[in-house]
């Protein structure tokens, strides 16, 4: 499954209400500026000081634009890295959830071997570490009594090929997650 472009995710319309112009407009702007020049950084915080553009709306406008102009792959991260992500919605309590990302099998059997336990703030995140430098972020939110959504971001992948081997993984772990819980 491919990440989606900027453009795709968000309209013409929201940007224009949003905003008060057009994507258009605003990358002529930023065209203008030199902004294709600038780290991500210096092009959202230019929206927000000289056009007093809100910060969701600037970082959006600044990744649309970035991509546009070849600066970043859709998906890609300011770092040049990419994430995967993949959630799923569990039948049972976060507690419960949680015990199969702390043990050390019960981890093993829904989501491979190699993974450890680097941190936890039990029973709402955690972040794993794999054998092979990999980070995941684990985040359990209650959804209603008795149902957790359990959502996984795996962060600092090298390609968009890396983004899907690794979504397709996730998901089929959480669904063994949601089979071992149940």
């Amino acid at each position: 499954m491919a990440t989606r472009r900027h453009d795709e995710q968000i309209g013409s319309e929201t940007t224009t209400l949003r905003t008060g112009r057009t994507r258009e407009q605003w990358h002529e702007l930023l065209d203008a500026a030199g902004a294709a020049r600038w780290p991500h950084k210096r092009i959202a915080e230019w929206l927000v000081t000289e056009h007093d553009v809100d910060g969701w709306s600037a970082q959006s406008l600044t990744v649309g634009y970035e991509q546009a102009r070849g600066m970043r792959l859709p998906g890609q991260r300011p770092d040049g890295t990419f994430e995967a992500n993949a959630s799923k919605t569990v039948a049972r309590g976060a507690d419960d959830v949680f015990t199969h990302l702390l043990d050390d099998a019960r981890r093993a059997a829904w989501a491979g071997p190699g993974w450890r336990v680097a941190s936890a703030t039990a029973p709402k995140r955690a972040r794993l570490e794999h054998d092979d430098g990999s980070r995941v972020h684990v985040e359990v939110t209650t959804v209603s009594a008795g149902k957790v959504r359990v959502s996984v971001q795996h962060v600092r992948l090298p390609d968009p090929d890396a983004v899907a081997r690794w979504k397709a993984h996730w998901q089929e772990a959480l669904g063994m997650l949601a089979d071992a819980t149940g």
